[in-house]
């Protein structure tokens, strides 16, 4: 599921989270017990409630496969959706951490059947944990900061969000643009057009450019992330090749309305790139994609049809360096 392949270390990944969370856990506590020493009153380690896990995958099974598949059906099973024990954020995240890792090895028939029992068990144990699972689902599935950041599950988690009696209509109204805005410029979709007016002060659009493959950067001049992710590609012999061959071309659009601010920092953009400000305010918006955190990437075919949609740059230029060298095979 999302573009990628089923992994055979999982499982390491999926300790890897519960071990994080765990310590997190421990210096929580670790704090806690101090305060409560310093009261006067000391709480045992053994009484505390410990995070929930999930199931543990039977010895027999395998197959990596069948093994995220097991263990993301049967995940929530034995967990209390009443218990507001369970519910304490620093216990949750620990349990939904290892969910979200988990549905990154599923198919998404599985991935989406998962998170709809999942909401409708939470419905169960009352709002308190609907909006709880809500607001993680968000987070894991939904944000860039997100190491579990999945667009196929927060998409299927916004779909049962909005079908669901519980949810009341203003947030309701809030998910169904979530989730519009999530599902442009998806892989396999065409890119949304952008019309724009280039360093030259001519007119543009996204659609006219003749290369095999274009490179959409979202930026804005001061800021700092997106000025070392334009030196990190400037410096990159991939990228280079890419580029200096023009099999790829860098697309450059400021993500704001001040075009004279723009304009002053043109100078710091490589010649070689097209550098544009977006007329319309649909880009700066958020409208046509969602620029509200810089900087953005998406890698376009000749067509514009979307190959990769926000990835980071290291990720890119891997996926370049696998295409270069396969290139070079045939």
């Amino acid at each position: 599921m999302e573009n990628m392949s089923v992994r055979k270390e999982w499982l390491k990944a999926l300790i890897v989270a519960v071990v994080a969370f765990v310590t997190i856990y421990g210096m929580f506590f670790s704090d806690r017990q101090k305060q409560d020493e310093s009261n006067g009153h000391f709480i045992s380690m053994s009484v505390q409630p410990q995070p929930y896990i999930g199931p543990v995958v039977p010895l027999v099974i395998t197959d990596p496969q069948a093994q995220a598949t097991w263990f993301v059906n049967r995940f929530w099973d034995e967990f209390d959706f009443r218990d507001s024990v369970r519910l304490r954020p620093e216990l949750l995240t620990v349990a939904f951490a290892s969910y979200a890792s988990a549905l990154f090895y599923v198919d998404k028939k599985i991935c989406r059947e998962s998170i709809c029992r999942m909401f409708d068990a939470a419905a169960l144990g009352g709002q308190r944990a609907l909006e709880r699972f809500a607001d993680l689902s968000e987070e894991y599935f939904g944000s860039r900061e997100s190491p579990t950041r999945c667009e196929t599950a927060y998409i299927y988690a916004m779909d049962k969000l909005l079908e669901m009696s519980e949810i009341d209509s203003l947030q309701k109204i809030r998910y169904q643009a979530l989730r519009d805005l999530a599902c442009r410029n998806r892989p396999g979709m065409k890119a949304e057009e952008i019309r724009f007016e280039n360093r030259k002060g001519t007119m543009y659009r996204l659609s006219m450019i003749d290369a095999e493959f274009t490179l959409l950067f979202f930026y804005d001049p001061e800021c700092g992330t997106c000025s070392a992710m334009r030196k990190y590609i400037i410096d990159s012999p991939i990228f280079e090749a890419y580029i200096k061959s023009e099999r790829l071309t860098v697309v450059a659009i400021y993500a704001g309305y001040n075009k004279e601010h723009w304009h002053t920092h043109l100078s710091e953009m490589p010649k070689k790139w097209i550098v544009g400000y977006e007329l319309q305010g649909l880009v700066a918006g958020s409208v046509t994609y969602d620029t509200s955190g810089l900087p953005l990437l998406y890698l376009l075919d000749r067509d514009k049809t979307v190959i990769l949609k926000e990835p980071t740059v290291e990720v890119l230029e891997a996926w370049l360096a696998q295409e270069q060298n396969e290139n070079r095979d045939v």
